[in-house]
């Protein structure tokens, strides 16, 4: 049996419909050489040659076509292989792309590493001994010597002066000093603070140490006056 699509066709069938076919045509030939008395004997034996080369070519499609119906079981069973190794190359694709988007949201489920020791030792002893060597490195700062600091000042004074001639002071302020690097600034009854520069790091950035507010009133009595007291480091 052969598969046509959706039908089969017997094999038996194929080969009846050729011989008949072929006897037909067999018959055909004959009957024209008989009718035909103009044919000469070339013209007649190119007939047979077609004939014959055609029935020819015909039965080994026949030939072929019955040898292929022999592993009809074999083809349909590596076809079945073929379906499931694609069935399964499916699955493994969904697979894989599952877990990626799992992956993904693992990711952001996932629970921090809690560091259990650490936090044992601290509650146990309060204190914490596994801090490396570095970490003092880090929280020391440089400090410079009796004949550092006076070029050290001097430098600075001279930086903030610079500073006070690039800003617009306002004209309430009635009293500007600067030594050791901080500016005096003061303004009568209203406050009095100190600024330097070096702002996190910044030399362009003003840093306040200390403020000073001052008011005075007839409410506060007579002369006086109420003093608060701020300070940045």
């Amino acid at each position: 049996m052969a598969d046509v699509g959706q039908e089969t066709v017997d094999f038996a069938a194929l080969v009846g419909r050729a011989a008949a076919e072929s006897y037909i045509s067999l018959k055909e030939l004959v009957e024209k050489s008989k009718s035909s008395e103009l044919l000469s004997d070339s013209e007649k034996k190119i007939m047979i040659l077609k004939y014959i080369v055609k029935t020819q070519q015909r039965m080994l499609r026949l030939n072929v076509l019955a040898k292929w119906c022999q592993q009809v079981p074999l083809i349909q069973y590596c076809q079945q292989l073929a379906s499931t190794l694609s069935s399964h190359d499916t699955c493994f694709t969904q697979a894989a792309d599952s877990m990626f988007f799992m992956h993904e949201g693992l990711q952001q489920a996932r629970a921090p590493i809690y560091d259990v020791p650490s936090a044992i030792e601290v509650l146990l002893t309060g204190t914490y001994q596994r801090l490396p060597k570095c970490v003092e490195d880090v929280g020391m700062q440089s400090t410079l010597n009796g004949d550092q600091q006076g070029p050290a000042l001097k430098k600075l004074d001279t930086l903030v002066r610079s500073k006070l001639l690039e800003v617009s002071l306002p004209k309430e302020i009635t009293e500007i000093k600067v030594s050791d690097g901080v500016v005096l600034l003061r303004v009568d009854g209203e406050f009095k603070v100190l600024v330097t520069l070096g702002y996190r790091g910044h030399l362009s950035m003003w840093r306040i140490l200390h403020l000073e507010l001052l008011v005075g009133g007839e409410w506060a009595g007579e002369g006086g006056r109420i003093k608060t007291t701020c300070s940045w480091g």
